[in-house]
């Protein structure tokens, strides 16, 4: 008999088969593991300065774009133009900080 699989680790594996494919792409990829909020994947396009954030699914989703959009509002809200700074989180002295990169 095959090990029970939970759903966690169902979902951890189509999300790493999702940042492999993003991966073959072109993009750097983070993985936000075991994320309750709307994003799993930060996808970095350099040749194209684009930035996905990707809610990786093992179910179907609708197919009418409205009804798409009303089930993933919180992620499309996310969308958008950003200024992206490169921070390190460090000590100074007896204190952490951000400084730019």
């Amino acid at each position: 008999m095959p090990p029970y699989r939970t759903p966690y680790m169902i979902g951890r594996d189509i999300e790493y088969r999702a940042k492999q494919k993003l991966e073959q792409m072109g993009f750097t990829v983070i993985r936000a593991a075991a994320s309750k909020g709307p994003i799993d994947l930060v996808a970095i396009d350099k040749a194209t300065w684009q930035i996905w954030l990707v809610q990786v699914r093992k179910s179907h989703v609708p197919v009418d774009p409205e009804k798409l959009v009303q089930k993933f509002r919180e992620l499309k809200a996310l969308a958008g133009v950003y200024t992206v700074r490169a921070m390190v989180y460090t000590k100074r002295g007896d204190r952490y900080r951000f400084e730019e990169v």
